[in-house]
């Protein structure tokens, strides 16, 4: 399954790190592996509110054309332009290419997110 230890999941295949009171959030190496190649990465603008369930990127994938929602609340602190340039790192380097960080109005409660062993066997269930 290849998932990283330190880091939180959600149910949809994103991945969450606490860094410098921020949140980065990307995608898990299963479902990037599973999109074989992006071809089109789309983020929002730095500063944008974003409401928990709102698209923090729109992708269009060899095998689909999809969207990723926020599982948090907060402002657009910044978007990883390298990703948007080349979006085949989110495939090839997918926990080192976070999409964007937000920041968050309050502390984040990570433990509502699964840490690696429940994340591999949620996914697990989804494959």
């Amino acid at each position: 399954m290849n998932l990283r230890e330190g880091l939180k999941y959600t149910e949809n295949y994103l991945w969450l790190k606490k860094k410098e009171g921020k949140v980065e959030l990307g995608i898990v190496k299963p479902a990037a592996e599973k999109a074989k190649k992006f071809l089109f990465l789309e983020l929002p603008e730095k500063g944008q509110k974003i409401e928990k369930g709102e698209s923090i990127a729109e992708y269009e994938a060899m095998k689909r054309v999809g969207e990723l929602k926020s599982p948090l609340n907060g402002k657009i602190a910044e978007i990883n332009k390298k990703a948007v340039e080349k979006p085949g790192k989110v495939i090839e380097e997918p926990y080192k290419t976070w999409l964007v960080r937000l920041k968050t109005k309050k502390d984040l409660e990570l433990n509502k997110y699964m840490h690696k062993k429940e994340a591999e066997k949620h996914y697990r269930k989804q494959v």
